[in-house]
């Protein structure tokens, strides 16, 4: 299990916070993930066989935000 941290932009409100866990949710292999509002970001665990951070980032701008940097 790997955990990444990603930042995004374009987040204003807790819809965009709900539309972005939704979204990652979706993808085959992700276990957990929780946005933040405060800081922009979203803490994402993912099983690498499965699927990968550009599929995660894909499902985040799939969603209208984009994913500027991951830590």
């Amino acid at each position: 299990m790997s955990e990444e941290t990603l930042n995004i932009s374009g987040m204003h409100c807790n819809m965009c916070v709900a539309s972005i866990e939704k979204g990652v949710n979706e993808v085959e292999g992700v276990q957990f993930v929780k946005a933040n509002l405060d800081d922009s970001t979203a803490v994402v665990r993912f099983d690498k066989n499965k699927t990968n951070l550009n599929e995660i980032s894909r499902a985040v701008e799939k969603r209208g935000y984009s994913v500027i940097q991951m830590q």
